[in-house]
């Protein structure tokens, strides 16, 4: 079997171990030791408690691994970030299940570039806060099939308008969505309004849109559809 087909299996079946063990024993007879160990090394950790007595031995392993290796693996997604990157902000976990981008610069454009990313399929955090995002950077994240999976967005800090949180509410997408942070933009209330008839964002537990531009009238279609879950 080739990687790509061992890939699209493990896309095709996040929760299942077994095309990650696979697949690690295939890089193992391919000379890639290190990344056989550390798929097996987070897999293990995915499956203990936090007190179990193996924890800080694995922890430091998948630690050293990642020392050795982190930019490596990421490859081409270093091309998003600007020469201010973090490398410590890349996470890893169980494979590529949260990507944490804070302060990045990445903008529009670089968004659109991560948006179509057909690798990120089985990604369920994308934190991507104070990165200049505007109304092209969440239209790009709306049209995306890539983010299918997303389970939290946090979007915090930008120049996202009315434009920008319509396209998020028609977002199908978007769908299993349940925290979505938009926090410190430029929406006001037609983007309030979208977000509150929303039919695609009923799985959300949390919508955080402290300091934007919303009046009494958009605020109140918001507490209409979403009561506690959001914060404004």
């Amino acid at each position: 079997m080739s990687p790509e087909a061992f890939l699209r299996t493990i896309y095709e079946n996040p929760e299942d171990d077994a095309p990650r063990l696979s697949y690690a024993d295939w890089l193992d007879e391919h000379g890639q030791t290190d990344r056989a160990d550390f798929i097996r090394v987070q897999l293990e950790l995915a499956r203990l408690a936090e007190d179990h007595p193996r924890q800080p031995e694995l922890l430091r392993r998948e630690e050293t691994l990642l020392a050795a290796h982190r930019a490596e693996w990421l490859g081409e997604l270093l091309q998003l970030a600007s020469d201010e990157w973090w490398p410590e902000c890349w996470m890893f976990h169980r494979g590529l299940r949260a990507l944490d981008l804070y302060f990045n610069h990445i903008g529009d454009e670089g968004l659109r570039a991560l948006a179509s990313a057909p690798h990120l399929a089985s990604l369920k955090v994308l934190k991507l806060n104070a990165n200049d995002i505007g109304d092209g950077g969440a239209c790009a994240l709306a049209s995306s099939p890539h983010l299918a999976a997303l389970t939290e967005l946090n979007l915090d800090g930008g120049a996202i308008g009315d434009e920008g949180a319509r396209a998020l509410a028609a977002a199908p997408h978007l769908a299993t969505l349940a925290e979505l942070d938009l926090c410190e933009h430029a929406i006001g209330d037609a983007g309030a309004r979208a977000l509150a008839a929303s039919p695609h964002l009923a799985a959300l537990s949390k919508l955080h849109l402290q300091e934007n531009a919303i009046t009494t009238q958009g605020k109140a279609a918001l507490r209409a559809r979403f009561g506690d879950r959001v914060s404004l």
